[in-house]
This record gives structure tokens, sequence and C-alpha cells, in this order.
């Protein structure tokens, strides 16, 4: 599954490679939008600017721009609004976090442009809304932009948005910091930060307000920056993924569930409200 951090849409691609997504993007809804080249794909998203895929072979295909060959395989990406402009976030086999930005704004017609991050070779990599982004190196430690990254080795994974700012060890653990006031923006976040209790966790994501994470007994937990709990439907869960006021996950039997929230577009925590289904549900094999 594929949210978006943008425009919190959410897509579902099959082991087969075929997907289908829900939303709208900023010209057309999802069942309208230009379809991806002819490709099997292992994930696609639809963001604000149509649709993204990457194929079952490793190549990143967009269907209303061209995103140029990388020079050695993609294993994961992830588009979001990277300061105004696409950011299209994706790691290499070689372990190279590489952004490829479009503006198709400029007076003069679109620009386009390929940003390397230094410091590698990277495990992971993140792109959140606004330009921010993380990334675990090979050996466990963490690299970012825009808070000061947790300190020592031992990273798994991450989940960070606006406000926060949370990892994952290899010890099943979760710490989550808060990012400085200057890169918080209009977010009243408060002091307090969301605490997972003791136990092994073994995936991490947010959305504009919440932290969920999936824990040894396959439960989907969820927090909001305050630490409150956000309880989602019980059940066993395999993947999670957040974005904007969205979180959508994948159960142990392959069937998929998304929940929203409110109280991302104003950017205020105290709006953020309980978890609901999203109407209409997906459909049954989806």
């Amino acid at each position: 599954m594929a949210v978006d951090d943008d425009i919190g849409s959410y897509c579902v691609t099959k082991a087969d490679g075929a997907y289908r997504c829900w939303g709208s993007s900023a010209s057309t809804d999802a069942v309208d939008a230009p379809p991806l080249p002819d490709e099997i794909y292992r994930r696609v998203q639809l963001t604000r600017y149509g649709l993204i895929g990457l194929t079952e072979d490793g190549r990143l295909r967009a269907a209303e721009f061209t995103i140029p060959e990388s020079p050695s395989q993609v294993v994961a990406f992830r588009q979001t609004n990277m300061g105004g402009d696409v950011g299209v976030c994706s790691l290499r086999s070689d372990g190279v976090f590489e952004m490829f930005l479009y503006n198709p704004r400029e007076p003069d017609g679109p620009s386009t442009r390929t940003h390397s991050v230094e410091g590698g070779p990277f495990s992971r990599v993140y792109c959140a809304w606004e330009g921010m982004y993380a990334a675990v190196r090979a050996d466990g430690t963490v690299l970012s932009n825009f808070a000061t990254a947790p300190p020592g080795d031992g990273f798994a994974e991450l989940a960070l948005s606006i406000g926060i700012f949370c990892g994952l060890r290899t010890d099943g653990t979760i710490s989550c910091h808060r990012p400085p006031a200057d890169r918080v923006g209009n977010l009243d976040v408060g002091p307090d930060l969301p605490a997972f209790s003791s136990g092994r966790y073994r995936s991490i994501t947010a959305t504009v307000g919440v932290v969920c994470a999936i824990d040894e007994q396959d439960a989907l937990v969820c927090k909001r920056y305050d630490g409150r709990d956000m309880p989602v439907p019980p059940a066993r869960y395999v993947f999670a993924e957040g974005g904007y006021n969205l979180v959508c996950a994948v159960r142990v039997d392959g069937s998929t569930a998304c929940f929203r929230h409110g109280g991302a577009g104003n950017l205020d925590l105290e709006d953020v409200s309980d978890f609901a289904p999203v109407e209409p549900p997906l459909d049954p094999g989806w």
C-alpha cells in the first residue's frame, strides 16, 4: 500500500502488479487519472501530479512527467511536496539516496533536477511533506535535515512528519523526538511526546498528528503526538503506512484497511480526532 503524504490519497498494488488508487490529484479523480506505462509494478502512488510507480525490475515511471533512468535499480520510493517541488525520493540498490525534483509551475516550462544525498550508504530513506528528509545508514545511524538525529546506532526504521521524528531500533524499542520549533511551523504540538510501552515493535509510520507501530503480536498501535491513544479496529497486521491524515494497513490474510483522522488540514493537534474507516471501504480483493 502507498499513502500520499501531501493529499492523502492511497493505492493498493497486488502481488501480480495490478494496482488501484482512491482519492484525487490536482487535476482529476483517481479513476480518471492517466495510467502508468504498461509494466508490472511493485508500488504505485497517486500524487498531486498523477501516478508514480516502481516497476518489478527497479525502474521509476510517472504517468504525467518523465523521471530519468537511475544508474542502478531502485528498491524503494516515496513522493511528496519538497518545498514546493514534486519530490520523488528513492533508495537505489547501491545504497544511494536520490531525489528527483520537478517543478511544473516555472514560467518558462517545467524544470527538473536530480540530487543525491551525501552521507551514505543508506538502508532506508524517508521524505515527508514540505521538504523534510531523513535516512538510516547501513550502520544503523541516522541522518536528518530537519531535526537533530537521535544519538547512537541500531536504528532500523524512522517515522517523520510535521512536528515529530520517531525511531525504531533493532531491539524493537521506539523513541520519539521533537524537531526544533522553527521547523514545526504552525503546528501546535505541545511539550509531550508519544510513548510506546515496553516490548518489541516491528515497524513504524506517521501521519500529521499520529504515530503508529506494529507490535510483536501484529497489533497496530497508534498514538497522537501528545501520547493519547488512537485506537484502530483490532486485527493482525503485517504492514502499515501513514501520510497526511490517513493510515493504511495490510492484514495477515492479505486484506487491506484504511483509517482517517481529523485535524491535519489546520495543523492543530487539539483537532486531531479519532480514526474512522474510510468511506467507501476498499472493495473485496483489494
